[in-house]
């Protein structure tokens, strides 16, 4: 099975889900290996009343900070949202966000992908600890996340916030 398909299987799965999904679920899901790397490819099914998300993801033992190819993680998102990834403490650390405020798009939605150098890693060892959604008006919506056909059980346990306004890049 190539990466393509394991993509349109995602594709495909998430948008099964969104109608029980209120905002907004991370679909994680295996690449295909191809040169001794990894990948994973990560979209978001969404009811269309998000603007931006956040996710952390950590690392699986034995891969080094160095081994992660992030340089894919936000390639796939529409043009009216820009994002960004990183490393750090183990974890790799992503934000989506759009500079006009605009809604993503109803449907599943491709983020991106993240590869592995010279690991054998699988996405079902990889462990979204944080995921946090927001709309328009930088509300938290309901987020939930499916990893390699596992759904969490329940919506992402979420920082405790007060009824203040934040950015939601300050989260992390």
């Amino acid at each position: 099975m190539n990466f393509k398909s394991l993509k349109i299987g995602a594709a495909i799965a998430g948008a099964l889900m969104i109608s029980s999904v209120s905002a907004g679920q991370l679909v994680v899901t295996n690449g295909a290996a191809k040169k001794g790397a990894q990948s994973m490819a990560l979209d978001f099914a969404t009811d269309g009343n998000a603007t931006a998300l956040q996710f952390e993801i950590s690392l699986p033992k034995g891969v080094s900070a160095d081994q992660v190819d992030l340089s894919a993680c936000t390639a796939d998102l529409p043009k009216t949202h820009g994002g960004a990834c990183n490393v750090a403490k183990g974890k790799i650390i992503g934000l989506v966000f759009s500079d006009s405020n605009e809604l993503l798009p109803a449907g599943v939605v491709s983020i991106g992908r993240i590869s592995f150098r010279g690991s054998n890693a699988k996405v079902g060892a990889m462990q979204v600890t944080k995921f946090l959604v927001s709309d328009a008006n930088a509300n938290q919506l309901e987020a939930k996340v499916m990893v390699d056909g596992a759904a969490s059980d329940g919506p992402m346990k979420a920082p405790v916030r007060t009824n203040r306004k934040v950015d939601p890049a300050s989260e992390f």
